[in-house]
């Protein structure tokens, strides 16, 4: 199936929108990274994967752009974890519990 994913960024959130409700991955930028903050999917829409739909589009937005990723939400490290083709996205001098209290842009 093919999921598309848009990026609302007057929300600062990328979202996954079907009949059923929104799934989102929440962001913020700090000092020009792209922190990817938590993700939210509806007991709808569990079980389809959504939440990998929604770390790969970050993930391939941030690509796109040429950010680094600080990455807070456990699903996304997951999502990583699996993918290592993301691996020179993630900023190196950071883990998930060094930023967690950093201020959005």
């Amino acid at each position: 199936m093919d999921y598309k994913v848009t990026d609302n960024s007057t929300e600062a959130r990328f979202e996954y929108i079907d009949g059923t409700g929104l799934a989102v991955l929440t962001y913020h930028y700090f000092k020009g990274d792209l922190v990817l903050i938590h993700t939210e999917v509806p007991e709808s829409m569990q079980g389809k994967g959504i939440s990998g739909v929604l770390a790969s589009a970050a993930l391939n937005y941030a690509a796109e752009q040429n950010l680094k990723i600080i990455v807070h939400c456990p699903i996304v490290s997951k999502y990583v974890s699996r993918h290592p083709e993301f691996n020179h996205l993630i900023k190196a001098d950071h883990s998930q519990n060094k930023t967690r209290d950093l201020p959005a842009k």
